[in-house]
């Protein structure tokens, strides 16, 4: 079997087409196949041409059930997840099979925010005062010691999805009546205001090879109807001359 790679991909986000097209173009100037996982029931054009396969990608089970049938036809060298939801099963099926990359109990400390926040106390990295919330009671007593506004987001969530910005206890308890019986699903935390930035980078064989820095132009908590963006700045550009994104 020849060499491949497999791509889980979700062509109705539509942001991911160029990240597929770049792929596989990387993947085919170092001679290796591109295998494509998508949701069941849709297609993908920009894949023709490609093998692909349908899994329900909300499953874990069955992603590695696809990916077991997958891997029986093809030599899957690597499992590239191109959507953060989509990390934590290709790293369970990267165990399945011994294929090199994030493991699952690596990927949790970038998927799970509970143990993101836990791992990186242990590191002493300073991150914000947060609770469970496990009764409405105990997320006002955290309110009431932290202050208002709190924040309550899923701890599993992206792009700030069924994320809450809570300001007062009746917000509160409208927030609660909202989230309903998937309180489990949920982490809260105090709200800080300051500037945002974020961290992209490539490692190979445990060296640094892309790193980017990205201030976000507006807190999407605080200016929910600013258009929003980021300013980039990537490895080996010269410095801001006066220490600001100007």
């Amino acid at each position: 079997m020849n060499r491949s790679i497999l791509v889980l991909y979700r062509p109705a986000s539509g942001r991911y087409t160029a990240q597929l097209r770049s792929v596989v173009a990387a993947a085919t100037d170092l001679g290796v196949k591109t295998v494509v996982l998508l949701p069941t029931g849709e297609e993908a054009p920009e894949a023709d041409g490609l093998p692909q396969y349908h899994a329900n990608l909300e499953d874990a089970a069955s992603v590695r059930a696809a990916v077991d049938g997958i891997v029986a036809e093809h030599r899957i060298e690597r499992i590239f997840p191109l959507f953060e939801g989509d990390v934590l099963p290709a790293s369970r099926s990267r165990r399945d099979h011994g294929i090199r990359g994030l493991t699952p109990d690596q990927a949790l400390n970038f998927r799970d925010k509970n143990v993101m926040h836990r791992r990186a106390e242990e590191l002493g990295v300073p991150v914000a005062r947060s609770c469970r919330p496990d009764t409405v009671g105990t997320v006002a007593e955290f309110a009431g010691k932290v202050g208002y506004p709190v924040v309550i987001k899923p701890y599993a969530g992206w792009a700030c999805g069924n994320t809450y910005r809570v300001d007062s206890r009746e917000a509160l308890d409208r927030v609660w009546e909202e989230m309903g019986d998937d309180r489990h699903e949920y982490r809260v935390e105090e709200f800080i205001r300051g500037t945002e930035f974020h961290v992209d980078s490539l490692f190979q064989a445990g060296e640094v090879v892309f790193e980017q820095l990205s201030q976000y132009t507006y807190s999407v908590l605080e200016y929910r109807d600013e258009p929003g963006g980021t300013i980039s700045r990537k490895h080996d550009l010269s410095r801001a001359s006066s220490g600001s994104w100007s």
